[in-house]
């Protein structure tokens, strides 16, 4: 069963949930396009040893910077109209007794 489980996770993460890693933009700029620091450094500068240490009322790097876990990213690819066909079989080798999930 525990072999079954795995698979059946395995596939469903490979076929609906196959994502490639989206990219993050900091979103440190204004209106604008005027970038927005702490003072000295933009997201672009910061290394993650400064997250939330060096915030400002206008500048808060845990929401603006990517290397603070801030920033937008583009939305995954929904999983909508995706059929997934399983075929099970048990240790017997009898397609699982024509039970179903």
């Amino acid at each position: 069963m525990k072999k079954l489980l795995l698979s059946l996770a395995t596939l469903l993460c490979f076929c609906c949930f196959n994502v490639t890693a989206q990219d993050c933009v900091d979103t440190n700029y204004d209106a604008d396009g005027n970038e927005i620091t702490d003072g000295w450094d933009g997201c672009a500068d910061y290394i993650s040893a400064w997250c939330g240490n060096y915030d400002t009322d206008t500048f808060i790097s845990g929401e603006m910077c990517c290397i603070c876990g801030g920033g937008e990213t583009a939305a995954a690819p929904a999983c909508e109209n995706t059929e997934v066909t399983i075929t099970l079989t048990d240790s017997y080798g009898d397609t699982w007794n024509g039970n179903t999930l």
